[in-house]
């Protein structure tokens, strides 16, 4: 593969990331997206008040209620993960449309 191919399959891999950030912003504010991100923060919030009734001498309970808090946080970081890579892999279209148009 030389290597204006190269950078072609590389753009186009960039844009399908673009793409999906778009997606997941468009998820975030749709009926649905808002439904679920309010369902993960107010489990969250109800996790982080279950830490205060805990007995921390019973790992069985301390590790429910960890698990309790870790599901939603995951929800909101694999969200923010896609857009922060979209961003990023606009950044990289530039820089390799410009490694491009050089050759």
């Amino acid at each position: 593969m030389d290597n204006q191919a190269y950078i072609s399959k590389e753009i186009e891999f960039q844009l399908s990331l673009v793409h999906t950030a778009q997606v997941m912003k468009d998820f975030c504010v749709s009926p649905v997206g808002r439904y679920l991100l309010e369902r993960a923060s107010e489990a969250e919030e109800s996790a982080f008040k279950e830490f205060g009734t805990v007995d921390p001498e019973d790992p069985k309970q301390v590790r429910q209620v960890q698990e309790n808090a870790r599901i939603p946080k995951l929800v909101f970081a694999w969200l923010q993960d896609a857009i922060v890579d979209g961003n990023k892999a606009a950044e990289a279209i530039t820089e390799l449309e410009d490694l491009e148009n050089e050759q």
